[in-house]
């Protein structure tokens, strides 16, 4: 087995009883040569509760970090637990063999090198990395106190273990996503009423007279519910940036960089809201000057956060105005009877797209949305695709989405996304419009049509479709789409997302 390098996740200042699983998580994905950042995918959730002391009524549960791990880092994390010693020691020796190090979940009472050792048994716990076994030794490696090789002895090991985590590593690609799944995580904080209940966490700490209820004497300040609380929230808003700062790394964003520096701006003025926080503790006083300061200086925080999570929601996706190039027109409204454009014509012999005021459209992902455009205006609506050449903004994008569908049969041909010096071939391919999905396509539309025989509208007996499908671009900038020479080709509505 080879040697494990510590890895430290980066933080404002050292936390008890946070990052050390980071930490771990790290340091392993370092062995196995992978990344790890995008684990901090999926903000934060905060329940309120009905309970006697003010902090306590407020719970935050943060991002699924194992799950995370597995789904956009092939890094998977078994956890076992409630084993006899025996299974424990055959488990680490043959993992040891096979040269996989694992994760420990240990009580730090029995943690020989934390400062709660033989004092405080602490709910959280403690995470370091197993390397090796011996007759007498568990061999320990541990990023959050840079401890390398630490000799623990088995009785204290068989005492304060809690967990094991197996470790299996399967490479993947998912870079095409990550963006997709920052911009997802900012809608869903704002979607969920985050935001607001930060400002409810706010108003109830100006209102309430003793913040500290609930801690005994016997416990440290570190410990009380407030700043637990309070711990939680800045560890979001670190590893938030972490993940931000990862993704623009990625996809070459300076837009997503300077949002990332601003959310590590924010996690910084959250930490000094906490060491306002632990002032006022030792006060021990109602100072009203330094409480109106923590809570101006924690809203100030709030809505920053709220407007760089509405910028990286709105940034992220642009929708391509076609309008110029349209040359085709598939919709037309239908009273029963006659149709209002007499233009329309999908296929050049009579078939139409009836447009219905309560058309809808079903995008296959919630930060994709289309521009469909002129559809409910009687004018031209999609490409009938001719070599156009389609301008956009310059910039590096991490996906294209095109909405189009195929007439006298599916159709395959080739679209180009090119630079000044760069371009690139992207295979692209489409059903019919009277066919379910051929292609592996995401049905956008679903509705009814007509044919046209002379003056007489004749309702097809067959759905017709529009269909969505989504092609991976690389971290190269671009500032042009060539749409190939093919007539039997029609596009819709294109999306480009960062």
């Amino acid at each position: 087995m080879k040697d494990i390098e510590l890895v430290k996740i980066k933080r404002i200042e050292s936390e008890p009883g946070l990052f050390c699983f980071d930490d771990c998580v790290a340091s392993m994905a370092n062995y196995y040569g992978c990344d790890y950042q995008m684990m901090f995918n999926g903000g934060i959730k905060i329940f309120r509760w009905e309970r006697e002391y003010f902090a306590e009524r407020y719970e935050i549960r943060l991002m699924d970090l194992v799950a995370n791990l597995k789904k956009f880092h092939g890094l998977e994390l078994i956890e076992l637990k409630n084993l006899e010693q025996e299974e424990y020691h055959k488990l680490i020796v043959n993992n040891f063999e096979k040269g996989k190090p694992m994760i420990v979940h240990f009580d730090t009472f029995w943690c020989p090198w934390d400062p709660m050792y033989q004092n405080v048994s602490s709910v959280v716990g403690h995470y370091f990395i197993i390397s090796k076994i011996n007759n007498d030794n568990i061999l320990c490696s541990d990023p959050y106190f840079g401890k390398e090789l630490e000799p623990l002895s088995l009785e204290l090991f068989y005492k304060g273990i809690r967990s094991v985590y197996l470790i299996e590593y399967n490479e993947i690609n998912t870079v095409g996503i990550m963006r997709g799944a920052v911009i997802d995580t900012c809608r869903e904080i704002l979607s969920n009423n985050i935001i607001t209940q930060l400002y409810d966490l706010i108003e109830d700490i100006s209102i309430e007279e003793n913040l500290f209820n609930g801690l005994s004497e016997d416990k440290e300040l570190w410990s009380a519910p407030l700043i637990v609380l309070l711990m939680l929230i800045n560890q979001f808003l670190c590893v938030t940036s972490l993940e931000v700062e990862y993704v623009a790394e990625k996809v070459r964003s300076d837009f997503l960089k300077g949002k990332a520096e601003l959310l590590w701006d924010m996690a910084i003025q959250w930490k000094q809201v906490r060491k306002l926080i632990v002032k006022l503790y030792f006060i021990r006083k109602n100072d009203v000057k330094l409480k109106k300061m923590i809570v101006e200086k924690m809203k100030g925080v709030v809505s920053s956060l709220e407007k760089v999570l509405v910028e990286i929601s709105n940034n992220s996706v642009i929708r391509v105005n076609l309008c110029d190039a349209f040359n085709n027109t598939a919709f037309s409204k239908y009273n029963g009877i006659t149709i209002d454009n007499r233009n329309a014509d999908f296929t050049t012999v009579g078939h139409i797209y009836i447009c219905e005021k309560d058309m809808m459209f079903r995008c296959s992902q919630e930060y994709v949305s289309y521009e469909f455009q002129n559809i409910f205006l009687n004018e031209p609506d999609n490409i009938c695709c001719e070599g156009q050449k389609i301008e956009i903004p310059r910039d590096i994008y991490s996906m294209i989405y095109i909405v189009g569908a195929a007439e006298f049969g599916g159709s395959t041909d080739i679209l180009v996304v090119r630079d000044y010096n760069y371009s690139k071939n992207i295979k692209i391919t489409l059903t019919d419009y009277i066919y379910e999905p051929q292609y592996g396509e995401n049905v956008v539309w679903k509705g009814r049509g007509l044919y046209m025989d002379g003056e007489q509208c004749i309702e097809m007996s067959e759905h017709l479709y529009l269909y969505e499908k989504g092609y991976e671009l690389e971290t190269i900038p671009i500032n042009e789409i060539v749409l190939p020479i093919n007539p039997s080709i029609h596009i819709f509505a294109i999306t480009l997302v960062k």
